[in-house]
């Protein structure tokens, strides 16, 4: 009874407050919309006010709301049909299977309608919810927006308490005053809307890729699930019964490897009918239906039909050929006609045949080398299924060409291979480049053989030019750090009043002194490269060697006297006449660098025009080449000797521009001859050189050979004028370079003289005085020491025998007697050079004499550069060593044993 009661009494309250909400509900529908529908025309009040701005807040929150709610039910609708088509075939192999799946996917969307837009819009049906998040928003109103809104609503319960209308009405108006200076829009927050819109993007985009990589989303898969929702049953293209068809299984696949790939055949028995394989591959395919079938095919990619053998009614064999990854099904027709595709797919995956490697073992790295060496290069090959081909690709020129190193008819997977690359056969010259790499190629027969590249070298033919130049440049760089140093010695001044303090002193000549040493250190690197120059001349080797020492000669006494005026006192200060003092060695200093700047610079441009001068030559015997090529060419058509013809024309023309740069470049120096300024040069090119060569070119290519010749020979006289005037100019220019130093050179020359006549003096005054004593003792111990003296004769004799025999030894040595002769022939053209003085001005009286002088100097330097090479020749081998120094010590053993007889 009391359990009855209790029910009873239970019901009754659930009743009451599903009445008192039902009524709740009602009435903040009826307050929503009647807050909606506000239209205040009249000017506004504080209520007016109030009312507004909660309509302002109530309508953004549902549209927030709505909108974004809307978007995210879009968003999953999309995703679960998505969804269900991709797995269509899969929910077809479960019973109730895709009932299940449409009942769960209304039960997500109402799930997603209630929670995200219905109940939220419930909350915004009273307006004391909004106004509490408008309060939340702002918490400056101090909630007077829910006590405005309270006691404005309970006029009958606001007359019982008693409050006093004036106090309601001053709080209402300071509220609408609050409102009114407030930005409601920043109440109601977006970021529901921006990630439901976010979400909708994402869903439509996965939509779109997912259609454009499966054509048959589209056209198969989604009817087939539209048409389940329509009708209840899934209708195909032709109106046949999916779910209704035959049971396949018991697949067995065969697989018979392209030829290429070496790969066995092979069988896999009851697999799920998923077949991966190399493109290419051969698949004979049998399966088990479990109904009679009277014709069965195989559906590729929805698109090919591969008819099938059916077997004992129900044994299903074919024969398919892969060539693209996809899938297939199979389309069976049973014993009452009707045509059924199986709804399951199976896959097909192609395996990749992976590219070949190849990779070049030594050298492994950019090389230099002489146009006829031979380069070694050693290589690796491998292919996951085999090698067919591996190439040597180089580009010569513009011009790309290929040299197979090998190739298979058989299987080769790996292959290690070494290759001798004769240069020679290129024809290559000085400062070519040649980029080079190897390439494999696969027995890919299928889709055609893959190609691989290994990375790229450089490979630069030496130039001894191109070494001479870099000497050249350096000698620039040094020129432009004296030409610094210069500036420092004359800007900074040791005599200048803030000299007085040491500090200042030390700091301003240490940029000096360190300059110094970095001049004194290229000096040294310039001296070491020029004996590895084959070009280099041994005069401008001499000269620099001079310039060096007496640059350091300079400097150090100028560091020593610094040094000495700051470490000898203990004072702060120096006095200003020992700064004078000091002056002196700087200004000593300026008159050396200034020199050397002076001489430097001739140095260097006499080696530049001697450069554009061998460029000259090189363009005249190219030239007779060309001449030659014609010539052959008249007596029958070549297409080799076309290009040939073609290639010495462009290195022509390649070589005139380089040369006329060259000289435009020199021309804007110091002391050149008026022959190489600007205008003259650009009047030779445009004038004579380049209206010939583009003549012969014309001819050439026209075929008139005889023109083409002739314009040859007339280009030939036009380059051999231009070449006689840059000798001339050259001539000039080293006359006017060298001036200075031959001067110097005569009065070394005298001073030597002198030396060696004080030194012939002292020798015959030393040889008087010791056979003057020796007299005296000869005749103080002849009688006591004549024993001995007969013994030390016989010595003697001995010691002659052993003379005479060394002597014999060395005459045999080449090497020896070699550099022993070209060391007397330096040292007679030096004491020929004894009497220069004398004919100093009949040397300089005419151009004969420049000329004889020039081929003197040349001699000289020849001889010099060969005595050196000699003397590093003989300074590597430690016997030949012992050699010189006995040859050197033999005619004084002699004398000294001619004494003591």
């Amino acid at each position: 009874m009391k359990r009855d009661v209790r029910r009873y009494t239970t019901i009754i309250k659930f009743v009451k407050e599903l009445v008192f909400k039902s009524i709740q509900i009602r009435r903040d529908c009826v307050d929503f919309l009647a807050l909606l529908n506000f239209r205040d025309k009249r000017a506004q009040d504080s209520q007016s006010v109030i009312k507004t701005s909660l309509r302002t807040v109530c309508k953004n929150a549902v549209v927030n709301r709505a909108y974004g709610g809307m978007a995210l039910l879009f968003s999953i609708s999309l995703f679960l049909l998505m969804v269900g088509a991709l797995g269509f075939y899969g929910l077809l192999h479960f019973p109730f299977g895709l009932s299940v799946f449409y009942t769960s996917s209304l039960i997500v969307l109402c799930f997603v309608f209630f929670r995200v837009l219905l109940l939220p819009l419930r909350s915004f049906l009273n307006r004391e919810k909004i106004a509490l998040l408008i309060e939340q928003k702002f918490p400056s109103l101090n909630n007077g927006l829910i006590s405005s809104l309270q006691l404005t609503a309970d006029k009958a319960h606001r007359k019982t308490v008693g409050y006093s209308e004036q106090l309601i009405s001053m709080l209402i108006d300071d509220t609408a005053n609050q409102l009114k200076q407030l930005d409601l829009s920043l109440v109601i927050s977006k970021r529901f809307f921006r990630l439901s819109c976010v979400v909708l993007i994402a869903s439509v985009s996965v939509f779109g890729v997912v259609c454009a990589t499966k054509p048959s989303f589209l056209n198969k898969n989604l009817p087939f699930l539209l048409s389940y929702l329509g009708n209840g049953k899934t209708l195909g293209e032709a109106g046949f019964m999916v779910t209704s068809g035959p049971v396949i299984g018991d697949i067995t696949i065969s697989y018979r490897y392209p030829l290429y790939s070496g790969l066995q055949p092979k069988t896999v028995y009851n697999t799920s009918g998923d077949i991966r394989a190399l493109k290419g591959s051969e698949i004979q395919m049998s399966a088990i239906s479990n109904q009679s079938l009277l014709s069965a095919a195989i559906i590729m990619n929805n698109s090919t039909r591969i008819s099938c053998v059916i077997e004992n009614g129900n044994m299903i064999k074919g024969v398919l050929s892969l060539l693209e990854s996809g899938a297939y099904i199979f389309e069976t027709t049973d014993s009452n006609g009707r045509t059924v595709h199986d709804p399951t797919p199976h896959t097909i995956k192609l395996d990749p045949d992976q590219f070949p490697e190849v990779s070049i073992n030594a050298p492994a790295k950019d090389i230099t080398a002489h146009e006829s060496d031979t380069v070694g290069i050693t290589y690796t090959a491998k292919d996951d299924f085999g090698i067919s081909e591996i190439s040597l690709v180089y580009i010569q020129g513009e011009e790309q060409k290929t040299r197979v190193l090998a190739s298979y008819s058989k299987r080769q997977l790996q292959y290690h291979g070494a290759y001798v690359w004769s240069l020679s056969e290129l024809a290559l010259r000085p400062d070519d480049k040649i980029a080079y790499h190897l390439e494999v190629k696969d027995n890919d027969a299928i889709s055609g053989p893959k190609v691989s590249s290994s990375p790229t070298y450089y490979l630069e033919i030496y130039s001894s030019r191109k070494k001479h130049m870099e000497l050249v440049q350096m000698q620039e760089a040094l020129l432009q750090e004296l030409i610094h140093m210069l500036a420092d010695d004359l800007t900074k001044r040791i005599d200048d009043e803030r000299c007085v303090e040491k500090e200042y002193l030390t700091m301003t000549q240490d940029g000096i002194l360190e300059r110094a040493e970095k001049i004194i250190g290229l000096f040294t690197d310039i001296l070491v490269s020029m004996q590895d120059d084959v070009r280099a001349n041994y005069g401008v080797y001499y000269s620099l060697e001079n310039l060096k020492n007496k640059f350091r000669e300079v400097t150090d006494k100028k560091r020593m006297a610094l040094r000495d005026a700051v470490l000898g006192s203990q004072e702060t200060t120096i006095p200003a006449s020992r700064l004078h003092e000091l002056q002196k060695f700087q200004d000593e200093e300026v008159v050396d660098v200034e020199d050397s700047i002076i001489f430097l610079n001739d140095l260097i441009q006499k080696q530049k025009m001697e450069e554009v001068l061998d460029t000259g030559k090189n363009l005249v015997q190219s030239q007779n080449n060309i001449e030659k090529l014609l010539d052959k060419l008249r007596d029958g058509e070549d297409a080799k000797l076309n290009e040939k013809v073609l290639s010495e024309l462009r290195q022509i023309e390649e070589t005139i521009r380089q040369m006329m740069d060259k000289l435009m470049q020199m021309a804007r120096g110091e002391h050149m001859d008026e022959f190489l300024n600007a205008d003259a040069l650009k009047q030779i090119e445009q004038n004579d050189i380049m209206k010939e060569l583009n003549a012969m070119k014309e001819a050439f290519n026209k075929g008139d050979l005889d023109a083409a010749l002739k314009a040859s020979q007339r280009l030939l006289s036009a380059l051999q004028g231009m070449m006689n005037q840059m000798e001339s100019s050259a001539q000039h220019l080293a006359d006017s370079s060298f001036n200075e130093m031959l001067k110097s050179t005569n009065q070394l020359l005298d001073k030597i003289s002198e030396l060696e006549q004080k030194e012939k003096k002292l020798t015959e005054d030393t040889d008087a005085l010791k056979r003057d004593i020796q007299k005296r003792t000869s005749e103080s111990t002849e009688e006591t020491f004549q024993s001995f003296f007969q013994k030390q004769e016989k010595r003697v004799a001995a010691i002659k025998k052993d003379i005479a025999e060394a002597k014999d030894i060395l005459a045999k040595n080449e090497l020896l007697q070699e550099y022993l002769q070209v060391n007397r022939e330096l040292k007679r053209m030096s004491e020929e050079r004894d009497a220069m003085a004398g004919r100093f001005s009949e040397l300089f009286g005419g151009e004969e004499a420049g000329d004889t002088y020039q081929e003197g100097f040349d001699k000289m330097t020849e001889t010099a550069k060969k005595n050196a090479k000699l003397n590093r020749a003989i300074n590597k081998d430690p016997l030949q060593r012992d050699f010189l120094s006995m040859s050197r010590d033999l005619p004084q053993a002699e004398e000294t044993l001619s004494n003591l007889e």
